[in-house]
């Protein structure tokens, strides 16, 4: 793509942040605390999915409504206390910083709660690269199209192509929805496997992904 003729949405969790094995151990606790076998990584790649109901009725961690609303209260407790833990993905604020100096703008959209997210994305010290961070007003991962329309509407006037960068089926949903551009990135919440049924583009490392997006 030609300089400045396109922007980028980056997903954060999984995409950004290495933060898959925090996702883990939280749901090993309640798995336990439920008396349910725990998951393994590979486990968890292959059957996590939004909505997060639906990802917890399929490991069983919860039986009626109301179980899911305490379940989901008390990863997010266990989360907020290890949300600084992980790093950042290897070689992902090179690629931040090649599209920065270039002058692509880069936004970050996610299903993340807002509050939680502006915390974390200042804690990597990663706001110059962003020209705004979006996430959802609720801590159910719900809301991300409806996020994305908006941010489509408020920034992309010109004309701009979208790059739709993350790690999940959502994100290939939210693409179609802009009528975006999605690449994925095998290194988050989602097993190769499962990403490479979109027959999109799927990248091992930040360093392929930089090449393909400045090719």
């Amino acid at each position: 793509m030609k300089k400045n003729n396109f922007v980028v949405f980056w997903d954060w969790n999984g995409t950004i942040v290495d933060d898959v094995f925090v996702f883990v151990e939280i749901l090993n606790v309640l798995l336990k605390e439920e008396c349910l076998r725990s998951i393994s990584v590979d486990e968890y790649k292959n059957s996590f999915c939004f909505p997060i109901k639906s990802f917890y009725k399929k490991i069983k961690l919860y039986k009626n409504p109301a179980q899911f609303k305490s379940i989901n209260e008390r990863f997010i407790k266990l989360y907020l206390s290890r949300m600084f833990n992980p790093c950042l993905k290897t070689n992902i604020v090179s690629v931040l910083n090649f599209l920065y100096m270039k002058n692509i703008k880069q936004y970050i959209l996610s299903a993340q709660n807002q509050k939680t997210l502006d915390l974390l994305v200042q804690h990597y010290s990663l706001n110059k690269y962003f020209s705004k961070v979006v996430g959802v007003e609720n801590s159910f991962a719900l809301g991300k199209e409806k996020q994305a329309l908006k941010l489509k509407s408020d920034v992309c006037f010109n004309g701009e192509k979208i790059i739709i960068i993350g790690d999940t089926s959502l994100d290939v949903f939210v693409a179609k929805s802009l009528k975006a551009q999605c690449l994925l990135v095998g290194w988050g919440h989602y097993s190769l496997d499962r990403l490479l049924k979109h027959s999109l583009p799927v990248f091992s490392s930040p360093t392929d992904l930089q090449k393909h997006i400045t090719s």
